[in-house]
């Protein structure tokens, strides 16, 4: 048994597919039998026909809006060690940028630490938003130049476990 929203792994290695929506058992197909597609899962996932399923662009990418130039943060413990070294990219306006790779990768230090420089002993590097530097001391800062970071960690990181959910909702403001 898997689970997964890998579609075309699914195809490739289900000999049964189940699909489930809102905790509830919408269909079974036999992969080969029923000649079940991508399309056919994603309309019961979703529970009517997509006729598009990737939005169509508008427009071109525009202005860049964030540039991180040679960014290098340390460890938090071990001030010697590089957890992320010499980093650079951009963002223009309308594009979505991923940054993926395994655990350890550095990929969540990364933006903790150009979101406030909360990650690491210390970072250096160059940061711009909209053309301008930025150096953020704190969270609060980054915050008020309308960066944010939501955490792949939601339980530990991202919520007041304590709190209600209007509070946890409000929790960045």
């Amino acid at each position: 048994m898997i689970i997964s929203h890998k579609l075309n792994e699914v195809l490739k290695v289900a000999d049964t597919v189940t699909i489930l929506r809102d905790g509830k058992s919408i269909s079974t197909y036999d992969v080969k039998g029923d000649g079940l597609t991508e399309e056919m899962i994603i309309r019961d996932m979703v529970g009517r026909d997509l006729t598009q399923r990737f939005p169509l662009r508008r427009s071109s990418p525009g202005d860049t809006v964030m540039e991180v130039k040679n960014w290098t943060v340390y460890h938090p413990e071990y001030h010697g060690i590089k957890v992320v070294d010499d980093v650079s990219f951009y963002l223009r306006k309308g594009e979505i940028l991923a940054f993926c790779g395994p655990m350890g990768a550095g990929r969540t230090e990364l933006m903790m630490s150009i979101f406030g420089r909360s990650y690491g002993s210390r970072s250096t590097g160059e940061l711009y938003v909209n053309g301008k530097p930025c150096v953020f001391k704190n969270t609060k800062a980054a915050f008020r130049s309308r960066l944010g970071y939501i955490s792949e960690d939601r339980k530990s990181l991202g919520l007041v476990l304590i709190q209600d959910v209007k509070t946890n909702i409000a929790h960045a403001a």
